[in-house]
């Protein structure tokens, strides 16, 4: 025994089996890695449950479930699931889904709704009946029921476009007021204040006024 032994860092591999620890009475033993390892899929708080996968948490979800996939997390939605991907939220959303994809989200109050693959997508509050298919950095917002975004990057549809779409393409916007409109395979176009209005294809394309 070494009296008053004091380790201040310890440099550590990702192949490295096996590691030093320290007990609460102070005794130093060697350990291997695969039993630091959790042995369970995640955390369940009130809620009855399906899980896999590592990390993932399910809290006050009736029948919600979390199938395979990492640090995903299922938060007050009933009847919800993400299945697969990783880091995905789902809140406050009764029977609503996300499948496969990292970091993307279905916020407050959005039920009935489904992001499938992708990355950092969101459908935000109020949103319910919505979707998101695939693509990265695509966002239905707030009070937009009943609209979809299929594939594409940075596409948005803003507060209140309900039963809207946008189908491929990048960086295209249906702005506030332009409800029951579509964007299908265009670049960079807008729609403003136009209801039942649609563009098709090409870039930078508008229609209504800013």
């Amino acid at each position: 025994a070494v009296p008053r032994l004091k380790i201040s860092c310890i440099v550590s591999s990702p192949s490295d089996d096996v590691i030093l620890t320290r007990d609460n009475s102070g005794r130093v033993n060697f350990r291997n890695v695969s039993s630091l390892q959790p042995s369970f899929g995640g955390i369940v708080v009130g809620a009855t449950d399906s899980m896999t996968g590592y990390m993932n948490q399910i809290y006050n979800s009736t029948q919600g479930s979390v199938v395979g996939g990492s640090y995903n997390c299922v938060c007050n939605s009933n009847e919800a699931s993400i299945i697969g991907g990783d880091h995905n939220v789902l809140l406050y959303s009764v029977r609503s889904n996300i499948i496969g994809g990292c970091f993307n989200n279905i916020l407050s109050f959005s039920c009935d709704s489904t992001i499938t693959g992708g990355h950092h997508n969101t459908l935000a509050n109020n949103s319910y009946h919505s979707f998101i298919g695939g693509g990265f950095y695509n966002c239905i917002f707030s009070n937009t029921e009943s609209s979809s975004i299929i594939s594409g990057f940075c596409n948005k549809i803003f507060n209140n476009s309900s039963h809207s779409s946008i189908i491929g393409g990048y960086c295209n916007c249906i702005y506030s007021g332009a409800g029951s409109s579509s964007i299908l395979s265009s670049s960079k176009s807008c729609l403003y204040n136009a209801y039942y209005s649609s563009i098709s294809g090409g870039y930078r394309n508008s229609i209504g006024f800013n």
